[in-house]
């Protein structure tokens, strides 16, 4: 197989790893969020059953790996967290008021309040982000 399809090949397992990690993710206890309801509706009769295909799946993209020499990727999980971050802070600043014009204007005694509250939020990210940049509390 050519350069391209190896590369192809390796991204589509990828893929498929991460899955799984989000299929396993929905097994356990559902999170408590104050914006999302996890409904934990996937009978517990089934989830042995999921899991060990979940197993199956696992090893055979390990035999896909090693029939076809497939690179694995390196995620700095700094980058990773960080990209994530900087990302919910635009979208955040997006979520001000004056960015909030596109959906109509704002009513004006909620301007601030929603600025202030957003800001503050951002304020956190960013400390955030800054605190995962620099490797710890003690760097």
């Amino acid at each position: 197989m050519t350069e391209s399809h190896l590369r192809r090949l390796a991204v589509t397992m990828r893929q498929l790893e991460d899955a799984l990690l989000d299929i396993e993710s929905a097994l356990d206890e559902p999170i408590a969020l104050a914006m999302t309801i996890y409904e934990d509706d996937v009978p517990h009769s089934v989830r042995a059953a999921v899991r060990e295909r979940i197993g199956r799946l696992r090893d055979e993209i390990c035999a896909m790996k090693e029939r076809y020499v497939l690179d694995e990727q390196i995620i700095s999980n700094r980058r990773r967290i960080s990209t994530k971050l900087t990302l919910l802070s635009i979208d955040l600043t997006e979520a001000t008021s004056p960015y909030m014009r596109a959906y109509g204007e704002v009513p004006k005694e909620e301007q601030r309040q929603l600025d202030d509250a957003i800001l503050k939020l951002i304020a956190i990210v960013d400390g955030l982000n800054t605190l995962i940049g620099r490797g710890g509390p003690n760097c």
